[in-house]
């Protein structure tokens, strides 16, 4: 609780011992994991961040959240294909995760696979028709591809929220 409670108020320094404390007593708690991750993503300490992750997954391997901090880590680190594989692997494990489609369209646009990113996409807008990001990397896309009709468009689209 107190943990947890630090975590809302953004007092990431706090809350570190009380879910290190917690995963001593109860090592198979994947919550209590996942929130250490995201302590560690936080504050910029990505390879202590997979570190957890990876105990997050070896005891639910298909936990949706571990696998998004996994492929966001790895992100960080500018491994994009170990990223990728990663969304991946969310996407199978649930192929309506509008936000595994995202990234998934931020790595292929990164990678210079415009096609691919509006793909992707057009798939996590389908799951979540008010992710307001994708509207704006599909915007930006079609810019830079000179379509300014459909780049207006989702523009346009973006602003609605």
């Amino acid at each position: 609780y107190l943990g947890e409670k630090a975590m809302k108020e953004n007092k990431l320094e706090i809350a570190l011992p009380y879910f290190e404390s917690e995963v001593t007593l109860h090592p198979d708690n994947e919550l209590a994991w996942m929130n250490i991750a995201s302590i560690y993503a936080n504050t910029a300490q990505p390879d202590e961040a997979m570190k957890a992750t990876e105990t997050a997954l070896a005891l639910a391997p298909e936990n949706e959240t571990a696998l998004y901090m996994k492929g966001h880590i790895y992100l960080m680190k500018a491994d994009l294909r170990a990223s990728e594989e990663s969304f991946q692997h969310l996407v199978r494990v649930n192929p309506e995760n509008a936000t595994a489609y995202f990234y998934l369209a931020e790595i292929s646009r990164q990678n210079k696979s415009n096609r691919q990113a509006l793909r992707y996409l057009e798939k996590a807008l389908t799951y979540n028709p008010q992710l307001k990001n994708a509207y704006i990397m599909a915007s930006q896309i079609y810019e830079a591809e000179g379509d300014f009709e459909n780049a207006a468009k989702y523009k346009q689209y973006a602003e609605q929220f």
